[in-house]
């Protein structure tokens, strides 16, 4: 079910209760949460963030769809075909450690793993080819691990 940013967006945990898989807009609705940016006019909490603040919210589902496998320590698109053996995937981070690394690239928005690490019910949540692998969504859902899993 397409949930918009209109009336729909409170109803959101009543369409998850009734087993609808909630399709959104990637950009959060800024006037909502979003707080203005440090530097320059680009709020910090683009996609990613606006997919963590309705899960942390609204349902059980701690699953953020990508166009990748998970998380590595450097983009599997900017790396030529001959190197990309030598990627280190993460299988599983916490959301400090993922900090601590200062990647040049992130799957992720960094804020994200700020907040993360104060979520009173969210603990952690998974990156999942969703994108290539439509079917990860439901191994996902039913608790498999088939992407990246970062934690508190």
């Amino acid at each position: 079910m397409k949930i918009g940013h209109g009336d729909n967006l409170e109803q959101l945990t009543m369409f998850c209760q009734l087993g609808y898989l909630p399709i959104t807009y990637g950009i959060p609705p800024y006037g909502f949460f979003e707080h203005p940016p440090e530097i320059g006019s680009i709020p910090p909490h683009r996609t990613t963030a606006a997919h963590f603040f309705w899960r942390r919210t609204s349902g059980p589902e701690p699953n953020l769809p990508q166009g990748r496998k998970g998380l590595y320590d450097q983009d599997p698109k900017k790396v030529p075909a001959s190197k990309r053996q030598s990627l280190k995937f993460f299988s599983r981070i916490s959301a400090r450690a993922l900090l601590a690394k200062d990647l040049d690239d992130l799957i992720v928005e960094r804020p994200i793993l700020t907040l993360l690490q104060r979520a009173k019910c969210l603990k952690e949540f998974q990156i999942i080819d969703a994108l290539n692998h439509p079917e990860y969504i439901w191994d996902a859902l039913a608790g498999k691990h088939v992407g990246t899993i970062i934690h508190q």
